[in-house]
């Protein structure tokens, strides 16, 4: 019994000397297309914030959190506590 033999990937090919069809014309460029970017106005101004980091270990932050999770606080509103503490304890003006 004959096998029909496989052609190979030449077949999904096209020939050199097809021509291609024109491609079709580009679509009009829509209106956000067309926008230059916005640049960024300052409508209000920011509080000068700087962020920063504090070291402690696994168990005092895991208490922290769910200190802050019990107050229905963020932890970063308990660290400003805290610091404020600190600040008032030595006659220094709080933080916000």
């Amino acid at each position: 019994m004959a096998t029909k033999k496989r052609g190979g990937l030449s077949q999904f090919t096209v020939p050199k000397s097809d021509a291609k069809p024109d491609p079709a014309p580009a679509a009009e460029p829509t209106e956000a297309e067309t926008q230059k970017p916005r640049k960024k106005t300052e409508t209000a101004k920011k509080p000068d914030i700087v962020r920063t980091t504090v070291g402690m270990n696994r168990d005092a932050l895991k208490a922290l959190k769910y200190l802050a999770t019990d107050e229905d606080v963020s932890v970063n509103a308990l660290l400003v506590e805290g610091v404020n503490l600190v600040f008032r304890s030595r006659g220094k003006p709080e933080i916000g």
